[in-house]
């Protein structure tokens, strides 16, 4: 007897995001830091960011940016076999956020979990979902980033305090016969561990702030999105210069523009986003993606490739037909 194995694809259907009402201006920020609005943009290309208000939380941006979702594409909640939430910055120990989306949007029986790597947190959630629709059967897969940065932001810190924003992203992978992700690498490397931190602990009274040695992360992040990109693409005999868009994480512009030329890729094709959203974690990814979406400039049929670098230290790369 022969057996036909059929490959199944993990497809971006939808996206939706939620953005906190307030918006900090870089102007705002001087006005209690040593630093401008030229400085900043100089230094990071970001204009301003969206703060959430105090009775909001990363859970509750989550939430909103799934219902969006949801009622966009009209899906029967019960076709939902995994829901995978990207976050640091949780405002419970437990449940996880994911547990708290599958209760407050009536999914059951769902794989659900939260899954913790800093900036590149969407892509360790993306190809955790891409393996639970390729080798599990779900049909539909909720990825989720999201993040609170203002929460464990030092505001006195002007070095950091002008970097960070807030929001929510989340894609809906469905499984596909034709196309979808491609390939997608994950990584870390341990010895960056006091470069880029969260100093406090759910056991101390300290507050819970982060911390940067600026050159350190800028010089291993630009070799990592680099080289974990080049490695992804040529293992799957991809030219750089069939990517239609790169959908980076936005940690700041000095960084894109370096790996940007470093690529050999026209400026045009590089999604950003920091401008108006700072840095946003986890969620920077979707939150690109649907702007780029949102543009009427994506199409199907498009190859993207994600990337992104965080604290851990962490990195990833994905290649995806949209």
């Amino acid at each position: 007897m022969l057996l036909f194995l059929i490959a199944v694809f993990a497809r971006i259907v939808a996206s939706q995001i939620y953005l906190p009402q307030r918006i900090v201006s870089n102007h705002e920020l001087s006005e209690s830091l040593d630093t401008s609005h030229e400085w900043i943009v100089k230094r990071t290309g970001i204009h301003a960011r969206h703060i959430l208000a105090d009775d909001e939380t990363a859970s509750s941006m989550a939430l909103s940016a799934c219902q969006r979702l949801l009622a966009e594409q009209n899906i029967d909640p019960s076709l939902i076999g995994s829901i995978i939430v990207a976050t640091s910055t949780s405002h419970t120990a437990m449940p996880s956020i994911a547990c708290q989306l599958a209760n407050s949007l009536g999914i059951n029986d769902a794989f659900s979990l939260d899954v913790n790597a800093a900036c590149s947190g969407f892509l360790y959630a993306l190809s955790l979902g891409n393996d639970r629709i390729r080798h599990h059967n779900d049909h539909y897969s909720l990825i989720v980033g999201v993040d609170a940065m203002s929460r464990i932001t030092d505001w006195s810190d002007r070095s950091t305090a002008v970097l960070f924003g807030d929001g929510a992203g989340a894609i809906l992978l469905k499984s596909d016969p034709d196309t979808g992700l491609i390939g997608i690498r994950c990584g870390s490397e341990s010895h960056g561990e006091e470069l880029l931190r969260v100093h406090g602990n759910l056991h101390s009274s300290q507050p819970c702030t982060l911390s940067m040695d600026g050159k350190e992360v800028f010089r291993f992040a630009v070799d990592r999105l680099y080289t974990t990109s080049q490695n992804l693409l040529a293992s799957h005999g991809i030219d750089p210069q069939s990517i239609d868009w790169v959908v980076p994480h936005q940690a700041n512009s000095r960084i894109l523009d370096y790996v940007t030329k470093q690529f050999d890729i026209s400026p045009l094709r590089v999604v950003k986003t920091m401008a108006q959203h700072a840095n946003t974690s986890a969620a920077s990814i979707p939150l690109a993606l649907h702007s780029l979406r949102d543009s009427g400039k994506l199409v199907r049929g498009h190859r993207l490739l994600f990337k992104a670098f965080g604290a851990g230290f962490t990195w990833g790369a994905a290649v995806c037909e949209y």
